[in-house]
């Protein structure tokens, strides 16, 4: 959790157990939020409407939007934050990470001398002139 900043950090857990990491840094961020999860009045409440008071009240407002997002599966949400703008990402583990196809592009495969099969993630290089 970021220290002076909420909601940041928080996990939360979607209708289809997905779990969504937010980094919501602004005001208007929250209150687009808000909107996103159907509960404006959210935002305009004294307890949340700064994020002063938000970093304040972190543990109540967590549970508030816990619940509320009890109603989104993680791709619905999602695709909401991307139309808004709203900083959130799924929280994948290995096996979903390297089952993405922008990974997959990165694993290079190598037949070994025994005829075992190596794999490994390519890096990228790069050289800086200092011209």
């Amino acid at each position: 959790l970021h220290p002076n900043i909420a909601p940041y950090g928080e996990i939360l857990i979607s209708k289809d157990q997905h779990h969504i990491l937010l980094a919501i840094g602004t005001d208007q961020q929250f209150n687009k939020l808000c909107l996103i999860l159907g509960d404006s009045s959210l935002s305009n409440s004294e307890e949340f409407k700064s994020n002063i008071q938000r970093v304040k009240n972190r543990i109540k407002l967590k549970k508030n939007l816990q619940e509320l997002f009890n109603n989104f599966t993680a791709s619905d949400f999602l695709t909401e934050c991307e139309i808004h703008k709203i900083p959130a990402g799924k929280i994948n583990n290995l096996k979903q990470v390297f089952e993405m196809e922008s990974a997959k592009r990165m694993i290079l495969e190598q037949v070994e001398n025994d005829k075992s099969i190596s794999k490994r993630v390519s890096s990228i290089a790069f050289k800086i002139d200092n011209k």
